[in-house]
């Protein structure tokens, strides 16, 4: 589907494009040549390109699409929306030439939806993992299918929690095995070895910066803290090889691509535009200061897993917009993205065993401007395809009663639910958490790209397709472990 956007409407759907007003910044991304199965015959005409990235080169990018000036440190009391956002996104880690680890070779974790695209065997592994990695790997053939029975999601996610399990067991007799390690050690796998080690002395680094504290460092050690969102030292660990993220490390991923990236960049790009609006809350009007500010709604909202999890699982999803529990600009937002888990336990806050991301849209239709009603969809982004159907189905049910506002005619109770078939697949049951991060910073990287080409541009459009991407997760775990030992390194 073609995006557009306009500074009075924002971003709308449909209509046709040329190709050269096509925004992609995928084409700027390292290039590779697409693998050709047994089975299909070369065409003349073929894109013979597939695109490498983690998701969050893209963001750098879409970056370079602005021009700022670098703030003044000792003015950090009265930084701006967009020096903030300077500051923040110069902590974020960049590949250079002289990295000291490979960009040729990519995770054996990267797949696209229906292919796998690298499968190489284990040199090391311990038979416990490698047995569940293999019945898992017999579920290939159910993603093939377009609808999932009940009962085959079900397997799917039995074999990650198996293989969850596993993993925690084997990681606690390790370390009853040799206590006086204070690195979880990792697994060897072929064609990543210098990458795994990498992740490993990135995780050294930061456990010495935070022991310069003087404080005997745990687990539940406070080390970081971007916004309301806290990082504890196993938060830190969780981004080794083959680990599972956790509610904590999606939610700072989430924080810092808003904070860097979206808010400032679209609030500077958006000037004089309807997403400027002048401060009428009630609870500010009694502040001579506030009351008459103008502030920016923007119409991209990063929804962090703790607010994902209320909706999914509220008996009355309404009395949490009552309460006003949600963030501001939830209702406005056109772009809602929601890391969702399978867990349905609150009083387990680290339940479930797979991540899945849905994107809300709400649009306007450009090929009938008479058109009613906003076209409503849940984009479902599922790196083990529709394994979270049924967890979908209950969040776009309860979102529904969030977002819709009886006050806009064009708010309606229909949302339908597209699961994107090009969805990047894994191929273990750790890397969820992080196809939905990286997901997440490369939809974000096309729709700021798109506002920024617009104002140049009034025939820009793009699409939210993940066609011809091959996703390296542990390049992933590279940026986020990297740029949060930047964030060490420069906090005071």
């Amino acid at each position: 589907m073609n995006i557009k956007f306009n500074n009075y409407k924002g971003f709308f759907i449909g209509g046709s494009g040329d190709k050269d007003d096509r925004v992609d910044v995928r084409v700027h991304l390292p290039q590779l040549k697409k693998s050709i199965g047994k089975n299909k015959t070369k065409k003349k005409n073929d894109n013979l390109l597939e695109y490498r990235t983690d998701g969050f080169d893209s963001l750098n990018i879409a970056w370079s699409l602005f021009e700022y000036r670098e703030s003044d440190e000792d003015e950090e009391d009265n930084l701006t929306i967009e020096e903030t956002g300077t500051k923040l996104r110069l902590l974020s880690y960049k590949t250079s030439n002289d990295s000291p680890i490979s960009n040729d070779d990519l995770s054996s974790h990267t797949t696209l939806y229906g292919q796998i695209l690298e499968t190489k065997e284990d040199d090391v592994e311990d038979n416990i993992i490698k047995d569940e990695r293999k019945k898992l790997n017999k579920s290939e053939s159910l993603k093939k299918k377009k609808k999932l029975t009940l009962d085959e999601r079900k397997e799917i996610r039995m074999h990650a929690r198996n293989t969850k399990k596993a993993a925690a067991l084997l990681k606690k007799n390790r370390k009853l095995a040799n206590d006086e390690t204070d690195i979880i050690p990792t697994t060897n796998l072929s064609g990543v070895k210098s990458k795994i080690k990498h992740l490993k002395e990135l995780l050294e680094e930061c456990i010495e910066i935070c022991s310069k504290t003087g404080d005997k460092l745990q687990d539940t050690s406070k080390i970081y803290q971007l916004d309301d969102v806290s990082l504890y030292l196993i938060d830190l660990r969780n981004l080794l090889d083959d680990e599972w993220l956790s509610d904590s490390n999606i939610s700072w991923v989430y924080t810092f691509i808003y904070y860097a990236y979206a808010l400032p960049l679209l609030s500077d790009s958006l000037k004089n535009s309807k997403f400027y609006q002048f401060n009428n809350d009630d609870d500010n009007n009694n502040n001579n200061n506030n009351s008459n500010k103008e502030v920016f709604i923007s119409p991209i909202c990063l929804l962090l897993p703790t607010f994902t999890f209320l909706i999914a699982n509220s008996s009355d999803p309404e009395d949490l917009v009552k309460c006003k529990v949600l963030p501001q600009n939830i209702s406005d937002s056109q772009f809602i993205f929601c890391p969702l888990n399978d867990n349905d336990d609150f009083g387990c806050s680290e339940g479930g065993s797979h991540w899945s991301l849905v994107v809300f849209c709400k649009l306007q239709s450009l090929d009938d401007l008479s058109k009613k009603e906003y076209i409503q969809k849940a984009l479902v982004f599922d790196s083990m395809y529709e394994a979270n159907a049924t967890e979908t189905e209950r969040l776009v049910k309860n979102m529904t009663k969030v977002l819709h506002n009886p006050k806009d005619p064009k708010s309606n109770l229909n949302w339908n639910i597209e699961h994107i078939r090009d969805s990047p697949q894994q191929t273990n049951g750790s890397d969820c958490g992080i196809y939905v991060s990286s997901i997440t910073a490369y939809l974000i990287s096309q729709l700021i790209a798109l506002v920024r080409a617009s104002s140049v541009n009034k025939d820009s459009f793009t699409d939210l397709s993940l066609k011809d991407l091959r996703f390296s997760a542990i390049n992933s775990r590279i940026w986020m472990l990297s740029t949060l030992l930047n964030c060490l390194k420069n906090q005071k």
